[in-house]
């Protein structure tokens, strides 16, 4: 076997976590956010290649991180042949080749039509792309969404599993809030662990009443239920303090792409009885920045929608949240109407949205601000320029930029906001960015710490790349 030779450097507790799962070949991690699963994951099946020869790793994992993957897998695997893919046309793995593919939960079936002539008469199957690639290991992210064993994205993923050799299961997930998706992810890794019978493993761990005999009472068993996990999983219920982490939430423009298209190379689009210009650069790329958040402002100043992927894209987030705990975050934003989405969005998940803009006077300001400190359920929404100076929301560690501001000073100013002195936690500042658009360019530009009009001005190169884009 040839050694395992990290390729970037790891945290410290890293290291003892990754040297189980190789031992175990497999397992799971049941850890929070920013503790590093991806680097443990690539990691792991380079391991498994060097040490047994596997090729082929199928990484399944939701559609909004699909790409966050494949950068990793680039930025972190020491192996020196590798292939990356997530499209269907993924080479099989070459001989010393080792090769990753990466799908959503959603691809991992299809509907095999019995009757033609019948549009009803289809039968769920395994996608038979992914079973004819016939990989040798499997990493299934955020694995709560395989824990209810009886979903047809469960289904279709545990008989994937079958073949594989090697398998690991990850979430942020605390598994003592939904324990019944332990069955799931279990089945996935060894169903010797807890067996087939759902209804069985249901019955151990909770008492059900009320009508019907269908609602829970109370769990049960829960500490027989930690001695049968913990010898195939580590559980880590702290991250160490770690440089913040800025992450990229990659999403696609589709009802809003031709428009956006037509602002960029006409400088003019039509919108309903609207008419919509951009004489100069920097106010196209504002106009840009507007169709990529699903609005565009008119010339009389009012705004009309014009799309709802990033809306869309901030609900799937908002849900991953609540999912691993994190019900207290702060959302800035640039434009107003994206304010009105973020605040739909949060109040619709159940949590309590705290909104400061322009309009709001000093004394209420201060008592939102209050309100958000001592609520651990509230999601502070604001404007950057409203926020960026002078307050303390360190009552949170997390952060989304839900559109960004053009000036970097601004950003810095605003992502500030979130720390506090002798800062021990690890931030976490996510950005959501609509791919092949101008957010990306913002995105870049805050990353070099420059304001995005100086940014291009250095680089007219990029104005030509985005435009052929």
């Amino acid at each position: 076997m040839t050694k395992l030779v990290f390729k970037t450097q790891p945290r410290p507790y890293q290291v003892p976590v990754l040297k189980r799962r190789i031992k175990q070949k497999g397992g799971g991690l049941y850890v929070p956010m920013r503790w590093g699963k991806s680097w443990l994951g690539i990691n792991w099946a380079a391991a498994m290649h060097l040490k047994y020869g596997a090729q082929r790793c199928l990484i399944v994992c939701p559609n909004d991180v699909i790409d966050v993957w494949l950068d990793e897998i680039v930025k972190h695997c020491p192996v020196d042949r590798l292939v990356v893919s997530a499209t269907p046309a993924s080479p099989l793995a070459q001989e010393d080749t080792l090769a990753f593919y990466v799908v959503n939960f959603e691809a991992v079936f299809a509907r095999e039509y019995d009757d033609p002539d019948n549009p009803r008469a289809w039968t769920v199957v395994t996608n038979k792309m992914l079973l004819d690639w016939r990989a040798d290991m499997m990493i299934v992210d955020e694995a709560h969404h395989i824990g209810n064993p009886s979903a047809m994205q469960s289904v279709k993923t545990y008989q994937l599993a079958r073949q594989s050799r090697f398998r690991l299961f990850m979430t942020g997930t605390p598994f003592h809030r939904k324990p019944f998706y332990v069955f799931g992810q279990f089945r996935f890794y060894d169903d010797s662990v807890f067996g087939t019978n759902f209804g069985a493993f249901k019955r151990h761990i909770a008492v059900f009443g009320g009508f019907g005999g269908y609602e829970i009472k109370r769990y049960q068993n829960l500490k027989w239920l930690r001695n049968k996990v913990k010898p195939h999983v580590d559980i880590v219920k702290y991250v160490p303090p770690t440089p913040p982490t800025r992450r990229k939430i990659l999403f696609s423009l589709d009802k809003s792409r031709a428009i956006y298209n037509e602002m960029w190379k006409e400088s003019i689009v039509e919108v309903g009885d609207h008419e919509i210009t951009a004489p100069i650069v920097l106010t196209r790329h504002m106009r840009l920045l507007q169709i990529a958040g699903g609005w565009l402002r008119t010339e009389d100043g009012k705004y009309v929608r014009v799309g709802n992927e990033k809306r869309l894209a901030f609900q799937k987030r908002v849900a991953e949240f609540i999912e691993q705990d994190i019900t207290r975050f702060v959302v800035g934003a640039r434009f107003i109407p994206e304010l009105r989405d973020i605040w739909d969005v949060v109040t619709a998940a159940g949590l309590h949205p705290v909104l400061v803009h322009g309009g709001v006077s000093r004394e209420e300001r201060t008592k939102r601000r209050k309100r958000f400190s001592q609520d651990p359920e509230s999601v502070f929404i604001t404007q950057f320029r409203t926020s960026r100076e002078g307050i303390d929301l360190s009552a949170t560690d997390t952060m989304v930029f839900y559109s960004l501001p053009d000036s970097y000073l601004t950003y810095d100013q605003f992502s500030k906001r979130i720390e506090k002195y002798g800062e021990e936690r690890s931030l976490l500042y996510e950005h959501l960015i609509a791919k092949v658009t101008q957010d990306e360019l913002a995105f870049e530009a805050m990353q070099f710490k420059k304001d995005v009009a100086t940014y291009l001005m250095e680089r007219p190169r990029l104005v030509e790349r985005l435009s052929q884009s």
